[in-house]
């Protein structure tokens, strides 16, 4: 005790003097600090960084640190991703992609997958692994998600005669903050009467993460409202987060996305094959589609095919591609992009979050 008395006496002496902010509670638990003259020198300065460093220490589950070396390294990277996207959305950077799902019975196209990319201002291409730490902002994402769904839209109204297969179902990844928004079922669907899409094009892809949320039940509210009007839900990335039988049994969903560290292992390690075919029965059982994502070779696809998996998507099908690019695929009658519908911002909607195929 003496020497830990001793320590705090010396650090407070080089520091001139030392402050905090503290939090308890059942979420988290620690204390922000900050010293003078490291962290500042008005008041406000020092309270500021003291705030700053316990937020951090939250976003690390508690503790107690000044935001310095490491700490402070990442908060500047958040800012920085945070300003990339915001920027993008402000000057009309953002684009989709989208990558081809099919049939593995018979190898149909059954939709693709919307998959957000930002051009900087150097024409430069980046994916979501570039700024990802700026889909922890909730403004943020919800600029990006309200970004993403008007290109979504624009690209998916379209007149049906002599357009071709077409994008068909569209698949979204939909981030945490849409989904918590107890008006995010409404928004949505008054989207899409505005665009004049039918719910049937749209399937959102919803992460575990939500499931654990104590507002799971105003969730299923939504997802039954989405549901009713024909958008498909799917849990996306199934098999190493948070969801129990329990969510598979009592959530209003429609399928598995198969998470595909299990598919691009399945080769590698015979272990993969026993769990995929344990998710894909289960699935099957509970009435829901599967889909694995991740296919990289025809090998591959043969034995998802076999294990009774019935929708792929990988590189051995297709790149995601900007829409021109897939319009000899899709039709002749594709046309060139039209302009993006205006969207009330904020509305949290839809957006990609990780790094795709």
């Amino acid at each position: 005790m003496r020497r830990r008395a001793g320590w705090r006496r010396r650090r407070r002496r080089r520091s001139g003097a030392a402050g905090r902010v503290r939090r308890h509670g059942a979420a988290a638990r620690g204390d922000g600090a900050c010293g003078l003259p490291e962290d500042g020198r008005a008041p406000e300065a020092l309270f500021a960084r003291a705030k700053e460093a316990l937020s951090e220490i939250k976003r690390a589950g508690g503790g107690a640190d000044f935001l310095r070396g490491a700490m402070l390294a990442r908060v500047g990277a958040r800012r920085r991703a945070i300003g990339c996207v915001r920027d993008a959305v402000q000057e009309d950077r953002i684009r989709v992609w989208y990558q081809p799902k099919l049939r593995l019975a018979d190898g149909a196209p059954d939709g693709h997958e919307a998959l957000v990319r930002i051009f900087d201002r150097a024409g430069q291409i980046s994916g979501p692994g570039d700024w990802a730490e700026a889909l922890d902002d909730p403004e943020c994402a919800a600029l990006l998600d309200a970004a993403v769904l008007r290109r979504v839209l624009a690209d998916l109204r379209r007149p049906e005669p002599g357009m071709g297969p077409g994008l068909g179902r569209v698949a979204v990844n939909v981030s945490e903050h849409s989904l918590r928004r107890g008006d995010f079922a409404t928004h949505l669907l008054r989207a899409l009467a505005r665009a004049g899409v039918a719910a049937a094009q749209i399937e959102l892809e919803i992460v575990e993460t939500v499931l654990v949320d104590q507002r799971t039940p105003e969730l299923v509210a939504g997802f039954e409202r989405l549901r009713a009007a024909g958008i498909r839900i799917t849990l996306d990335d199934f098999g190493t987060g948070f969801a129990s039988l329990s969510h598979l049994r009592d959530l209003p969903i429609d399928g598995l996305k198969i998470e595909k560290s299990f598919v691009l292992g399945l080769q590698a390690d015979a272990r993969n094959a026993p769990i995929l075919r344990a998710i894909v029965m289960l699935a099957q059982a509970l009435g829901l589609h599967t889909v694995a994502e991740g296919v990289e070779s025809a090998e591959v696809a043969d034995l998802l095919r076999d294990l009774g998996c019935q929708t792929a998507q990988g590189y051995h099908f297709g790149r995601p591609q900007p829409l021109p690019e897939l319009a000899p695929e899709l039709g002749p009658d594709l046309g060139p992009e039209q302009a993006p519908l205006p969207l009330p911002v904020p509305v949290a909607t839809g957006l990609p979050q990780r790094v795709p195929d």
